[in-house]
């Protein structure tokens, strides 16, 4: 199983939330992809952070070597229905995946 990890499961990650980083370490670096839109919404935290260096290198050392994945019609398309979806169920995310619950953690199967 291949698991794409959403904005909240990485800063996690970065602050080292043991849960999040025992599973991260379990699984195979090759089952993991990281979006390009998560890696921007990371970026801008480590631009808006006041210790700009150290959250640069912490978020570089969690990225480090996962795949970006590329995106296409076809998971512009997903999004649409998992939001819809999420929206169906009382879990509205907004815009963007950075609007989920703070323990709302998801690991999503692509």
């Amino acid at each position: 199983m291949r698991y794409l990890l959403d904005t909240n499961i990485l800063i996690a990650a970065i602050k080292g939330v043991p849960q999040v980083r025992e599973k991260l370490e379990a699984t195979p670096l090759s089952d993991i992809v990281l979006s390009p839109i998560v890696l921007g919404e990371l970026e801008h935290g480590v631009e808006k952070s006041q210790q700009l260096q150290r959250n640069r290198d912490r978020l570089t050392r969690v990225v480090e070597g996962l795949p970006l994945i590329p995106l296409d019609a076809r998971a512009s398309e997903h999004y649409g229905v998992v939001r819809a979806k999420l929206e169906r169920q009382g879990i509205p995310i907004g815009p963007t995946i950075i609007g989920l619950p703070p323990k709302l953690y998801l690991w999503v199967w692509c």
